[in-house]
């Protein structure tokens, strides 16, 4: 089963649930946070002498006190910052702190902190306590604890980030690792978040039962993998028609096509601008190279075969010739119902005309996000789970909204991928995985696992090319050779 991911408000309606079934305080689950902390602090530092430990004057900052409390116990030196005063009247952190200093705890203000003894640094100061920007109290601790060279332990969320979001508006902890409690926060694992959490671990805090979760993390042990026999044949293994590359734009036609190679198909045909085809056939003469030609487009190719797809999009462009291409694609998956991809300038034309399909699958960046939507970046990405939902609704098919953390909507579930790195942030990634998407479409019978499997396959092979060339020098096709490695991966889980 993969792992679940919960809204803020589902896991605290969790813990007011589960305080009401014993004396009314949760305070106990501030206790095995505590001890959850400590004991992931001696799993990962365990040489640790001295820590730093920055508390808030909320439910995290009690955390911080109970961490404080039973480090003290195991004989490491615990400076204990109480950023903002003492903990709100009202939060289970005034009886952690009592505790603390019951303890022989002692509270230091950051000038009377020692930085060059301490081996480790606790943000407790925010927590999932973050609508917008940070306020100066907490920037100050959050400057602080970001500008000393001491690694950083950060408890449920790095201050700074939203925990349903992951989005920093103003300054953030830079974590080496956060621990999350009772269960993951949606804002932990898409948006900013690779940014700052580090390692991400949760501790469930034996809550045996939290709600329904928001999405899924795609789990490569889970994923569904096509089967392979000695006796099968191309015909078997299924058949994609890409449509890409417009004048100028060939690139992204090749770049789809060659990742399509890599993903087992049967058969892989290419129709791209008649500049484009020698440069197809040198690069991939696996792949059956043809003019694009909006008057003579042969679709009826995939008539009548189980395992065939289309894709649409890769550097098609938006001129006459482009548009005209799009309303023939169109009318003939409305009259076929085949197994497509639109991706690039084929989503900002369906912007323009709108139209719901239940087989295809969509591949928007946040700006082609907006556009489908009818609104800015920024609203896709102060929700991205809810702008996936709200295309796969208007639209039909799946939603793939691409990005740190992509989302895979399906109008049932959705799921965020873990794998990838910042150094895809580069032209030609999309192409890529347009390619790997149609192809495994044709060679799965269920689109949905399809598009999982492609969207983690090629955050990985961005993860095994970034380790080879660098996030910085990483290009796009550099993961077109990491995919071999990634297919051996997968056969061994």
């Amino acid at each position: 089963m993969s792992q679940a991911i919960y809204s803020t408000q589902s896991i605290r309606d969790a813990e007011l649930r589960w305080a009401e079934n014993r004396d009314g305080s949760t305070y106990p689950l501030m206790e095995r946070a505590g001890r959850a902390a400590w004991q992931m602090l001696h799993r990962y530092w365990p040489e640790t002498e001295c820590i730093l430990i920055c508390c808030g004057r909320g439910n995290n900052g009690g955390d911080g006190y109970e961490l404080g409390r039973l480090a003290m116990e195991n004989g490491v030196k615990v400076y204990l910052v109480a950023n903002g005063g003492e903990p709100r009247k009202e939060s289970d952190a005034v009886k952690a702190r009592e505790r603390f200093l019951k303890s022989s705890g002692k509270e230091y203000s950051l000038q009377e902190v020692d930085i060059s003894k301490v081996d480790l640094i606790v943000d407790a100061v925010l927590g999932t306590g973050v609508v917008g920007a940070v306020r100066e109290t907490a920037l100050k601790a959050i400057d602080y604890i970001n500008q000393a060279e001491v690694p950083v332990f950060s408890l449920d969320v790095p201050s700074g980030l939203n925990s349903d979001s992951g989005i920093a508006e103003g300054a953030c902890v830079k974590a080496d690792l956060t621990l999350s409690f009772i269960g993951l926060k949606t804002g932990l694992t898409t948006g900013d978040a690779s940014r700052y959490i580090g390692e991400l671990r949760n501790a469930d805090l034996a809550m045996d039962w939290i709600g329904n979760p928001t999405a899924y993390l795609i789990d490569p042990k889970n994923l569904s993998t096509p089967q392979r026999s000695a006796s099968d044949h191309k015909g078997s293994q299924g058949q994609t028609f890409i449509l890409a590359g417009n004048r100028e734009m060939g690139g992204a036609a090749l770049m789809a096509a060659d990742a399509a190679t890599r993903m087992g198909l049967g058969l892989i045909r290419l129709a791209t601008h008649q500049s484009h085809t020698t440069a197809a056939l040198i690069r991939t003469p696996e792949v059956m190279v043809s003019e694009l030609n909006p008057e003579e487009l042969f679709l009826e190719v995939l008539d009548g075969k189980e395992k065939s797809s289309l894709v649409f999009g890769p550097g098609i462009g938006a001129d006459p010739w482009a548009r005209k291409l799009f309303h023939v694609v169109l009318e003939y998956l409305q009259r076929r119902k085949v197994n497509a991809v639109l991706d690039a300038d084929a989503l900002n034309m369906l912007a323009e005309t709108p139209n719901h399909y239940s087989h295809w699958v969509l591949t928007p960046h946040p700006g082609e996000a907006a556009r489908l939507l009818g609104c800015s970046i920024a609203d896709i990405n102060s929700d991205r789970l809810e702008s996936a939902r709200a295309i796969q609704k208007k639209y039909g098919g799946i939603c793939v909204l691409k990005g740190a953390g992509t989302i895979v909507c399906d109008g049932q579930c959705s799921y965020i991928n873990s794998s990838g790195n910042g150094g895809m942030a580069k032209p030609g990634m999309g192409d890529l995985l347009a390619g790997m998407a149609g192809a495994l479409l044709a060679r799965l019978e269920d689109p949905l696992a399809a598009v999982k499997l492609a969207v983690w396959m090629h955050g990985k092979a961005g993860d095994e090319a970034a380790a080879q060339q660098g996030q910085e020098a990483l290009r796009a096709t550099d993961l077109i050779s990491c995919l071999p490695n990634v297919w051996s991966e997968l056969s061994s889980n």
